[in-house]
């Protein structure tokens, strides 16, 4: 998905955080997360840490990571997506 601003720029990872946030901080909270939610908690996947993929968009509850089949686990889980709302990543924020 794409994101836009209310002026129709489109919006990408870099603009919306931090650099310490992508770098550091998303990994272990989108690993946390994906690891917590017992839709995902039982399925393995292929990195130590999960890494943002700037595939994100914004929701009510917080900022919603989508993941491609086979990206983080196999195919076979098919379109993954890991949420972390927005009290868990308001200090990354730009």
């Amino acid at each position: 998905g794409y994101n836009y601003a209310l002026d129709g720029q489109l919006i990408s990872e870099d603009e919306f955080f931090t650099e310490e946030g992508i770098t550091e901080i998303l990994p272990q909270l989108l690993t946390e997360e994906f690891e917590r939610y017992p839709m995902t908690a039982k399925i393995p996947h292929f990195q130590t840490q999960i890494i943002p993929n700037g595939n994100f968009k914004l929701s009510p509850k917080g900022i919603i990571y989508m993941y491609d089949a086979g990206e983080i686990a196999d195919a076979q889980h098919g379109i993954l997506r890991i949420t972390l709302p927005w009290d868990k990543v308001e200090d990354i924020l730009q």
